[in-house]
């Protein structure tokens, strides 16, 4: 899966299936970092999970809380405003 947000606000999210577009804000939120997202489009395939997507639509994250851990490079990804979500480590790729 691949991740772009664009300095307009605009996320870009790819798992070779499905690409799918939303907007996003960054606040301060009482835990850190918290991004905002808004559905906007897909391409109308399902996902790499052969999730449909009305069903990705449907439950598309809302926000998600970011620390960065050991350096700017790597980061901790919550789906949920607090560290008490499900999350994933992403890595920068060079």
């Amino acid at each position: 899966m691949s991740f772009r947000f664009d300095e307009d606000g605009t996320y870009h999210g790819d798992d070779g299936s499905m690409v799918m577009r939303m907007t996003y804000r960054v606040v301060d939120g009482t835990t850190g970092t918290v991004i905002r997202f808004t559905y906007l489009s897909d391409n109308g395939r399902s996902n790499c999970q052969g999730l449909s997507p009305e069903f990705v639509r449907k439950n598309a994250i809302r926000s998600a809380l970011v620390r960065f851990m050991d350096n700017p490079e790597r980061l901790q990804l919550y789906f949920g405003d607090t560290e008490e979500w499900p999350h994933m480590i992403l890595v920068r790729r060079k």
